[in-house]
């Protein structure tokens, strides 16, 4: 038997599957939240940092790929803390990689 739960993101009720992550519940909802790491060929792990949302009435910031969502959740996509994260993040991303792609020693060696 299919549970689902209810959920709001950006305040917009979303329904999705029991077990969901919160990244996979906005994106089939149409929220986008931006990510790199949540790709069907690599592992979700948190390692970007990019798809981080906040949990309304606590405060707190998760990662989305990787936190299941729950019944009641309050989450926001896009708030001045998680904005903050997210520039940080993709700092810290290109902070070594070089300006010119193709010099980079893994240009097409995949």
């Amino acid at each position: 038997m299919n549970e689902f739960i209810s959920l709001k993101i950006d305040n917009k009720s979303v329904r999705c599957k029991k077990g969901s992550s919160i990244l996979d519940a906005a994106l089939m909802a149409g929220i986008y939240i931006p990510h790199l790491c949540h790709h069907p060929n690599l592992p979700d792990h948190e390692a970007c940092k990019l798809c981080v949302v906040e949990m309304l009435g606590q405060g707190t910031i998760v990662a989305s790929c990787s936190t299941e969502a729950k019944d009641g959740m309050a989450l926001v996509t896009n708030s001045p803390v998680v904005q903050k994260i997210r520039n940080l993040s993709i700092e810290l991303i290109f902070s070594e990689h070089p300006a010119d792609c193709t010099s980079c020693p893994k240009y097409l060696k995949m």
